[in-house]
């Protein structure tokens, strides 16, 4: 990657801007879908370098296509997330498609500070309180699907600006327009999907690491997500905590962003069917729940799946037991391992040296 000195504009909006429509705010409260996704936060008044975003919590969220606000007065400048007009910031997060591999030149414009980072790599550092002033720098990209990070901040009132301009291998530079960095209909939109450990008829099974601020794509199933390291995240627009082996439900269509400042490991679990009209049935005399409650303990139960904690002493060895339904997810602790078994009778014996756990997820 090549990052180079910034060039300051004029305050003027440029004849290379009047060919692009201006944008009236930074985004909307609706979301864009394969967007970028904007978390807004309030900023200490007199700053004057883009905050610790993990150090912040956000204020409301917003969802653009583009960034296309050229400099221009504050009064036009902001959405009604927040009355704030000036000493807020915006951490923008997102991924796109690169069909045609390559050098890609990017071009930043704002006023105050902003910076720009493709696949954790920082690719134009335009920080700092200062008037309108572009910056560029290119980075060489491979086919497939890559994360994009635009953070900003505006200070004291007056101006503002921020402009995110493209240009592929070949091309002139134009405004950077996720729309236009789509992938192909038979490709996946998140690059960690194409390595689920489990995909079948019932459920897709991915292990991955969530860096700090980057969402996890909303997906189109409803989800368990099995957190294996001690965690802060955003679901929607709620921050909590979560602790190494607890378990989230995550409604489809709704988003999960690491809002802590290390990196967070979990397995996510998507049910890929509607729960059954009429719930499986299973012998009271089997279920494990029941039939040995210190061992097993029940997390929560919905119309899609029963997810249960259990673990064995060494040496230790199960009740006989039956999971019905269409089948289950064993995801270990801590290390992730993850396994599928469709419905069966079983009592599973610990030959190891050290406690067994898991979580159990049965899908209905």
């Amino acid at each position: 990657m090549r990052i180079e000195r910034p060039i300051a504009l004029a305050l003027a909006v440029s004849s290379g801007f009047a060919q692009e429509p201006p944008a009236a705010t930074f985004g909307t409260t609706v979301v864009v879908s394969g967007g970028l996704r904007g978390a807004i936060y309030h900023i200490r008044p007199g700053s004057n370098r883009l905050p610790d975003f993990a150090r912040l919590k956000p204020v409301g969220v917003i969802y653009a296509s583009s960034l296309n606000v050229p400099p221009q007065s504050f009064r036009d400048g902001f959405p009604g997330v927040t009355k704030r007009f000036e000493w807020f910031a915006i951490d923008y997060t997102g991924r796109f498609w690169i069909e045609k591999p390559g050098e890609y030149r990017f071009s930043l414009t704002s006023d105050d500070g902003a910076k720009l980072w493709i696949d954790d790599g920082v690719v134009i550092d335009n920080d700092g309180q200062h008037p309108p002033i572009e910056a560029s720098g290119s980075a060489t990209l491979e086919h497939g699907v890559h994360r994009i990070r635009i953070a900003y901040f505006q200070g004291p009132r007056f101006e503002v600006a921020l402009v995110l301009k493209v240009a592929p291998p070949g091309e002139d530079l134009r405004v950077f327009r996720t729309d236009d960095f789509r992938p192909p209909p038979d490709q996946w939109t998140d690059a960690d999907a194409q390595a689920a450990a489990i995909d079948n008829d019932f459920v897709r099974v991915t292990r991955r690491t969530v860096e700090p601020h980057e969402p996890s794509q909303n997906d189109a199933f409803n989800r368990a997500i099995v957190f294996l390291d001690k965690s802060k995240v955003e679901i929607g627009a709620r921050a909590r905590n979560f602790d190494a082996g607890q378990v989230a439900w995550i409604a489809a269509g709704a988003s999960l962003q690491n809002a802590g400042r290390k990196p967070a490991r979990l397995v996510e679990i998507a049910l890929k069917k509607p729960g059954p009209v009429t719930p499986p049935v299973r012998a009271r005399e089997l279920d494990p729940v029941l039939i040995d409650p210190k061992h097993n303990k029940l997390l929560f139960e919905n119309d899609q799946v029963r997810v249960f904690r259990s673990w064995r002493e060494p040496g230790g060895t199960e009740k006989l037991h039956e999971h019905v339904g269409a089948g289950r997810v064993a995801v270990s602790l801590p290390e992730g391992d993850v396994n599928w078994s469709g419905p069966l009778k079983h009592a599973v014996t610990n030959d190891g040296t050290q406690k067994m756990e898991m979580i159990v997820v049965e899908v209905k």
